[in-house]
């Protein structure tokens, strides 16, 4: 999830980072655009978490505070080159 509306498209490639670090490459098969409230239990499995309290948690690490109203990207996606 990205906060705001990013402008990924399904098909793209792009690369994938942890902090400073490149760790390969993605290829982006779906883009959603909700709203906090929307995601669903479904989203919260595709990002990687438990639970929606555990995303909304991971978030506000990188994003601070956000309203059930603030308009995130989720972009799904498979590694397809590690580096």
């Amino acid at each position: 999830m990205r906060l705001g509306i990013k402008n990924y498209k399904p098909g793209e490639k792009v690369i994938v980072r942890c902090g400073e670090y490149e760790i390969g490459v993605a290829k982006i098969y779906e883009v959603n655009i909700k709203r906090f409230r929307e995601i669903d239990e479904i989203d919260v499995l595709l990002d990687g978490y438990g639970s929606k309290e555990e995303l909304k948690r991971a978030l506000e690490k990188f994003y601070g505070k956000f309203a059930e109203d603030d308009i995130f990207t989720q972009i799904v996606f498979d590694l397809c080159e590690i580096k």
